[in-house]
């Protein structure tokens, strides 16, 4: 009941809650296909086959809009594409996170989450074809898939939540700012084994006083029960224990006053002790989590960035009062993505911010859907590979300042190249190889500052800690110097080569924002 499982963590965010005309979506995948993760375009006109949902006869597909997508190394053309995480060059973002319900295909041929986000996001041209596809189609005539979802669909006009399974679903739009991940909520009493025995909806809640002994139920079967009570504490199990046998979860806990903990699928916090009673407040574990995202989210609503995302992807369980972390260390692969619709030209200028495993291992690396290509790394598994290695030699969060001082400079330059490529589209010029070489640039140094990061003995103190600051121009300036200190140093060469590589590729880089300068000018 209510396993742990392999699953996602999604926040939307719409242009009324972002700092300008444009929607995000971060998704970051715990993939339920084991293996390194990789950035695949899959361009528009691919053709390819695949079956029915429940009769297994062939169907033929063709992709009519170009898509970038994020899979698992050999989820790729040219098999058939199972990406987690998708953007269209019809300015679409797609994302989703697995509900567990029993509401499915029982067939052999039933489609499976990847197969959903395909059907919809090869066709469709606005974000009402992309519901259509999801739902009407989909669900009500083909009740095509194996799995329930929780789908997220963002662009330019409207983002929307679908909650899903082979036979029902819901429709939302978000107005603001949407976290969700891998629970129910419209959908949550269809849940009749998963959920309902839980509680009787997702933000179920209740305070009250116990003693020793006392059950404490949210409309339920189950709840968690008092086994003893201190001047300082409570200790509380699920109720009844051969309902949760099989859990992963903590399934007794002691907990102060003052504090929270998870105890099963339950959240309890425990208020105050009045000699041998106590008064507790009970929720959904789900619902919990959910509330303390938000409240990292509250302070920046109205100005929220792409930095901001990947902030907050980066939440370890210490940032969120021991809630299950955005990026979480019982997964040996993880990968994130960051989306950004713009309102306009959302068909060249969408975009995305990829970390290929753990994010706070890895430097985000920029993408926009009209490039053409990607640095090599990203499209063979080396670079999530790199990031493992990271995370096994640093740890978690112990690269996430040095990750952050890169990735500013990034965003930095991007906007530049941004604006110059609004300023191309507008003089009718092809921002198609301008945006790739300068996204693949940046995906180049990303890498090799990493693989830096890795040679070195210990990051963290030393000459190559400092190097990336506001801009290119400041960044080249430390690298210069830090070479020049290198020089003097025994057994340095690697590192030498390693800031040569890079400093050559930001040269070039600014190469090609000079030459488009000249141009639109």
């Amino acid at each position: 009941m209510s396993p742990i499982g392999k699953s996602c963590k999604d926040i939307v965010i719409t242009p009324a809650a972002t700092a300008g005309d444009y929607s995000l979506l971060l998704k970051v995948r715990d993939p339920s296909r084991d293996g390194l993760q990789v950035l695949c375009r899959v361009p528009k006109g691919t053709r390819y086959t695949y079956h029915h949902p429940w009769t297994g006869k062939t169907w033929d597909f063709i992709v009519n809009h170009t898509y970038i997508g994020v899979a698992t190394q050999g989820d790729t053309l040219p098999d058939i594409v199972k990406a987690g995480m998708v953007l269209t060059d019809a300015g679409l973002a797609f994302g989703d996170a697995d509900t567990l319900s029993k509401w499915i295909n029982p067939t052999k041929n039933a489609w499976d989450d990847f197969d959903w986000i395909r059907y919809a996001c090869q066709t469709a041209d606005t974000e009402d074809d992309a519901i259509l596809l999801l739902t009407a189609e989909a669900v009500d005539q083909l009740h095509a898939t194996g799995v329930s979802e929780n789908l997220f669909v963002v662009g330019p006009q409207k983002a929307v939540v679908i909650e899903a399974d082979a036979i029902h679903h819901t429709i939302n739009d978000v107005s603001d700012v949407l976290v969700m991940s891998n629970y129910a909520k419209d959908l949550w009493r269809t849940q009749q084994i998963r959920s309902l025995p839980i509680a009787k909806s997702f933000d179920a809640q209740k305070e009250t006083w116990v003693r020793r002994g006392c059950v404490v139920h949210l409309g339920s079967l189950c709840g968690i029960k008092i086994l003893e009570t201190t001047p300082s504490s409570i200790t509380a199990r699920v109720f009844p224990v051969f309902a949760f046998k099989n859990s992963e979860l903590s399934t007794e806990v002691t907990i102060s006053v003052g504090k929270r903990a998870t105890v099963g699928p339950y959240s309890v916090k425990l208020l105050e002790i009045n000699e041998n009673t106590a008064r507790l407040s009970l929720s959904t574990a789900e619902h919990a989590w959910e509330q303390e995202v938000q409240s990292k989210i509250q302070p920046v609503i109205g100005n929220i960035t792409v930095q901001d995302m990947i902030r907050w992807s980066r939440l370890h369980a210490t940032d969120l009062d021991g809630l299950r972390p955005m990026c979480e260390d019982r997964n040996i692969y993880e990968a994130s993505m960051v989306f950004k619709i713009p309102n306009e030209h959302a068909d060249l200028l969408s975009s995305g911010w990829f970390a290929p495993n753990h994010a706070c291992s890895s430097i985000y690396i920029p993408i926009h859907i009209c490039d053409d290509d990607f640095y090599d790394p990203y499209e063979t598994g080396d670079a999530a590979a790199l990031s493992l290695a990271l995370l096994q030699k640093y740890g978690h969060g112990n690269l996430t300042s040095l990750c952050q001082s890169v990735e500013n400079v990034f965003l930095f330059e991007n906007e530049i190249n941004e604006a110059l490529a609004h300023l191309m589209i507008h003089a009718d010029l092809n921002i198609t190889s301008f945006l790739s070489e300068l996204d693949q640039g940046m995906q180049e140094q990303a890498y090799l500052t990493e693989q830096l990061w890795l040679s070195a003995p210990n990051i963290s103190s030393g000459t190559l800690k400092d190097l990336w600051v506001e801009n290119y121009s400041k960044t080249q300036q430390n690298i210069q110097r830090t070479i020049s200190m290198l020089r003097y140093m025994p057994e340095s060469n690697t590192s030498i080569f390693i800031l040569e590589k890079i400093h050559h590729s930001i040269s070039n880089s600014q190469n090609k924002i000079t030459a488009i300068r000249g141009k639109t000018s």
